[in-house]
Order: C-alpha cells, then sequence, then structure tokens
C-alpha cells in the first residue's frame, strides 16, 4: 500500500462589509474531507465554529486597513502569504501538497503568483477560487456549494467581525492582541 501524501487544506476568507479594517481569514486543515464540496444555506454558519482550532485544524487573521489595499490585487491574495506563511513557519512541517481555496474569483494571473510564492514552501501548490453563487433550494431557503472548510473559513470571518466591533468607526485594531493575529507582510 503507498504511503499516504501529506496534504495541508488551506481556506481564505474575509469579513466583506465594505469597510476597514478588513479582516482576512485562513483556515488551515489536514483531514481530506474538508476538501469536500458541501451545500450550505446561510453565510457565517457559527456552528462550524466548535471545529477550531483543533489537533488538525487552525486559523490566523490579520487585519487590513485601507492604506493596505492596493486597487489592483484582491485583498485575500495580498493577505495570504502573511496567513499562511505564518503559519507554515510555525508547524515545521513540509507539505507536498498544499490547496488553496479563496472565497471569491481569483483570476489566471493571482493564481500563478500564488502557486509560485507557496511553491518555494512545499512541493505542489493548486489555488482555486470560488464563487457564492445562490441557486434557488426551494421556496424558502437558497444555497450555494463550497468546499466544507471554506465554510469554516467563512463563519470565522462573521465572528471576527462581530468580536471585534469592526461595524464601528472607533475600533482600533493596533490595541488587539490575539495569539492567532498575524500582521501584513510587506
Amino acid at each position: 500500500m503507498g504511503e499516504k501524501k501529506s496534504v495541508l487544506y488551506v481556506a481564505l476568507d474575509e469579513s466583506n462589509h465594505g469597510l476597514f479594517p478588513e479582516v482576512c481569514v485562513a483556515v488551515f486543515s489536514t483531514i481530506p474531507e474538508d476538501a469536500q464540496y458541501q451545500e450550505f444555506f446561510c453565510k457565517g454558519d457559527r456552528r462550524l465554529l466548535c471545529q477550531l482550532p483543533s489537533e488538525n485544524r487552525d486559523f490566523r487573521f490579520l487585519f487590513l486597513q485601507k492604506n493596505q489595499v492596493k486597487s489592483d490585487v484582491n485583498n485575500l491574495v495580498l493577505a495570504a502569504p502573511s496567513l499562511v506563511l505564518s503559519y507554515l513557519q510555525e508547524k515545521m512541517h513540509q507539505f507536498e501538497l498544499m490547496n488553496l481555496y479563496f472565497d471569491g474569483r481569483l483570476g489566471r494571473e493571482e493564481r500563478k503568483s500564488l502557486e509560485q510564492e507557496f511553491g518555494k514552501h512545499t512541493a505542489r501548490v493548486r489555488a482555486r477560487g470560488f464563487i457564492k453563487r445562490w441557486r434557488p433550494h426551494c421556496e424558502c431557503a437558497r444555497s450555494y456549494v463550497q468546499p466544507h472548510i471554506l465554510g469554516i473559513a467563512d463563519a470565522k470571518a462573521h465572528e471576527l467581525y462581530e468580536e471585534y466591533g469592526l461595524n464601528s468607526s472607533l475600533v482600533d485594531v493596533g490595541k488587539i492582541s490575539h495569539n492567532k493575529l498575524v500582521h501584513l507582510l510587506e
């Protein structure tokens, strides 16, 4: 019987509230089932949060300020190196394959750039974007399909947005301390 590949699954999502600071989240997993597609009926399903952190799942987050955003770069693509490299440096584990799942559109050039960036740290990298396309399910509900781990990242982004009161212009994220909080790499 062949040896199992060491695979890291990474899901990236942001709070998408249209104000700054924006919270960007990466969820990491070594559980193959987390890559399986699942139907979701609502955004930010809090029931998924009991799965974080655990022995095989972890997360990192950062706050993205308006002056850090680049008009020609997707916010999650900008935040990804800071979030992912922080995790990889802490774990000190060489994965054979890294699957990156992004909430939203991921262009060909962005995908190539990410695969090149993280290819320095793992043998193979695959990046893919998922657009929430709400589809009619029945008269009373709508749903969308994406990897399970992306649903966890979505729920965590919503939780952090609410926990830190990011809907208020009075919040000073510079004063927030958390062992999973990282800062944007220059």
